[in-house]
């Protein structure tokens, strides 16, 4: 990967594939119950994912600390 992406952008990125192939699976083999909830499983992390950003945290410089661990 390029020189500019963090080694847990490249971890994120890494799993986000994984998680790809995990939805292909369910979509090709999944029953319906298993749709609905491989559906409420994306949908909470959707929102869990926005809910992150508007937390506020920003990199200051601190390698990932949260104000709560430093």
């Amino acid at each position: 990967m390029s020189g500019d992406v963090s080694s847990e952008q490249h971890e994120l990125g890494a799993l986000m594939r994984q998680v790809a192939f995990a939805f292909a699976q369910v979509i090709r083999t999944g029953s319906k119950p298993q749709l609905v909830k491989a559906r409420d499983v994306l949908d909470a992390a959707r929102r869990d994912l926005y809910r992150i950003l508007a937390d506020g945290e920003t990199d200051s410089g601190n390698d990932g600390e949260t104000e709560t661990e430093r």
